[in-house]
């Protein structure tokens, strides 16, 4: 009977090592091709709500990963104008997305989404006392927006010219709110976290902005409905994106039962509800 030496042995083992790497490395490739990119632009107010898509939207299809990249939607807006190619875009007012749309980058039919309002926030402390809508107009406070290009920036612009157009809110009432206004931010995001730090005295910005956990750190002023705004979201897909089948599909989501429950829970209007109510 001949006997193995470890030389045999080893050249067997290398041999059976060298066949396991291959086979790996071929079905390496072919597993990575499975899973599917979804780029998707969308707005910073909706963060948490696109976040809870994207995980409904995974399970259903889970040969699909969803990226999503959030920021202020003049900012995305530009970034398509300058060859981004995402699948999806999310606008969070009519201005931009139809901007797109006019220089074709938007190629098909981009539709309403669901609707937002909006209020005034506070720091939870509120050392500057501010109690009313009239308060915003005292001079020496810090106030904090976004610029008139960002969605809530020409959203907050739209509710002071109704405020001031009243007369009920003392004369001037948009220059002398605006007058307080110190700083521009990037994005909503940026103006709830400066008042939640207690950096800015108050800030207009979304309903929808004020979750549980933020609730604890803001006091919230409402906006009576006449002179609030119906701040429309849009979608649509992106000339020459990668996956428009997909994109198809997470658009169809976002306007589902299912769609419209998740922008419910996270404090927006739905199309339906929206439909219901007379517009501001």
């Amino acid at each position: 009977m001949k006997t193995l030496s470890w030389r045999n042995i080893s050249i067997g083992l290398m041999g059976l090592a060298m066949l396991l790497v291959g086979v790996l490395a071929s079905a390496t490739p072919a597993a990575a091709a499975e899973k599917q990119e979804l780029q998707v632009y969308a707005a910073s107010v909706m963060t948490e709500a696109f976040t809870e898509l994207k995980r409904v939207f995974e399970k259903k299809h889970p040969e699909t990963n969803v990226l999503l990249n959030f920021g202020a939607t003049s900012m995305l807006r530009t970034q398509v104008e300058n060859g981004a190619t995402p699948d999806i875009f999310e606008s969070a007012d009519y201005t931009n997305i139809n901007t797109l749309w006019r220089k074709g980058y938007i190629p098909g039919k981009y539709q309403p989404m669901a609707h937002n309002r909006l209020v005034v926030i506070t720091p939870a402390e509120n050392r500057a006392h501010i109690n009313s809508l009239e308060d915003l107009t005292r001079p020496e406070l810090i106030l904090v927006s976004c610029a008139a290009e960002v969605p809530v920036g020409a959203y907050t612009l739209q509710v002071l010219d109704k405020l001031n157009k009243s007369g009920k809110f003392g004369s001037n009432y948009k220059k002398k709110v605006m007058d307080n206004f110190r700083s521009l931010e990037p994005n909503v995001k940026g103006i709830v976290a400066k008042v939640m730090l207690g950096d800015a005295d108050a800030a207009f910005c979304y309903a929808s902005d004020i979750n549980e956990n933020i609730m604890k750190k803001v006091k919230v002023i409402p906006i009576p409905e006449q002179y609030n705004v119906l701040a429309s979201h849009y979608i649509g897909l992106v000339k020459g994106c990668r996956n428009p089948e997909a994109g198809k599909q997470f658009i169809a989501l976002t306007l589902s039962p299912t769609g419209q429950a998740i922008f419910a829970r996270n404090g927006m209007i739905t199309l339906k509800a929206a439909k219901a109510k007379p517009k501001g």
